[in-house]
């Protein structure tokens, strides 16, 4: 999905403590270094910014012709084990709250107002 945006406070795969910037180890002086940071950027303090995901894969399988009713498998962040339809897992997942969303470098964000999902199917045959 493109773009994806950025995260609720969450596991993620692999990392045991709460976060909510995905990239926090990154030697950029720009961003902030901690996995979990404030949820809203204030520009009169730090200039190191949360970051977000550009864009994410995870598995949507096909309940009906409605995309926004699959059934989502995450492992990233959640995890997601496909008991949430897309619309619920949108909402879980990414933070719209934030406004981060309003700066101008960030728009077109947060993904669950306007996703650009791309569908490739698929199919399995099982022995």
């Amino acid at each position: 999905m493109d773009p994806y945006g950025f995260i609720n406070t969450t596991t993620l795969k692999g990392w045991p403590n709460p976060c909510n910037n995905p990239f926090w180890g990154s030697n950029d002086p720009r961003y902030i270094p901690n996995s979990l940071t404030p949820p809203n950027y204030d520009a009169t303090g730090t200039v190191k910014k949360r970051q977000p995901f550009g864009n994410h894969a995870f598995i949507a399988l096909a309940v009906d012709s409605d995309p926004l009713n699959h059934l989502v498998l995450d492992a990233t962040s959640g995890p997601h084990v496909g008991d949430e339809r897309l619309s619920q897992y949108l909402t879980a997942a990414i933070d719209i709250t934030t406004n981060y969303n309003n700066l101008e470098e960030y728009k077109g964000m947060p993904a669950p107002l306007s996703p650009r999902l791309y569908l490739i199917p698929f199919s399995c045959h099982l022995t």
